[in-house]
């Protein structure tokens, strides 16, 4: 009995491991992904973030400006993901991060959306793909924390893991 309890607990300590690594991982990129489009932002306007930089993207400012602004958010909530890098994401952080992303995604559809004219497309082809490359790159991450996390929910729902799942305080994983 003593050997399946311990089987049983390092099992699920390791997938639980495995999920944490993973968000880690999938935080890294969405950190670099933010990054790198505030960046590039930057390096559009020629200045850092400032109100003559964003004067100088012209009419579509108001859009740049939210797009940067929301990577900046997301980056925020990142952070708080990572201030606890061995322990699962509790629903609010993950909610918020979720929530955070979506936001810099509708400000980049709505960027995207802004019509092109004679000057140009609204969003550079560098730029553009930047973000293709960053967005696959963190849909596989993505796909990988929630193929770790499903493993481990479905472990701590298993009878008899359920019991020591119960007894050691093992939640479940969130899904992304």
């Amino acid at each position: 009995m003593v050997f399946w309890v311990l089987g049983a607990y390092n099992r699920l300590v390791g997938l639980r491991s495995q999920v944490v690594q993973a968000l880690q991982v999938l935080a890294t990129q969405w950190q670099a992904n933010a990054q790198g489009l505030r960046s590039e932002i930057a390096n559009l306007s020629r200045a850092p973030e400032s109100d003559s930089a964003w004067a100088s993207l012209g009419d579509d400012a108001a859009s740049w400006r939210l797009l940067a602004q929301a990577a900046k958010q997301f980056q925020a909530c990142l952070a708080a993901l990572a201030a606890k890098p061995h322990a699962l994401p509790t629903r609010d952080n993950l909610s918020s991060a979720s929530a955070a992303h979506e936001v810099m995604q509708s400000a980049w559809q709505r960027l995207k959306n802004t019509h092109d004219d004679l000057a140009g497309e609204a969003v550079p082809q560098s730029l553009e793909l930047l973000w293709q490359h960053q967005q696959q790159q963190a849909l596989d991450k993505l796909q990988h924390y929630n193929g770790h996390a499903s493993a481990y929910n479905h472990a701590v729902q298993q009878f008899p893991a359920l019991l020591v799942a119960w007894i050691f305080g093992f939640k479940m994983a969130q899904l992304l």
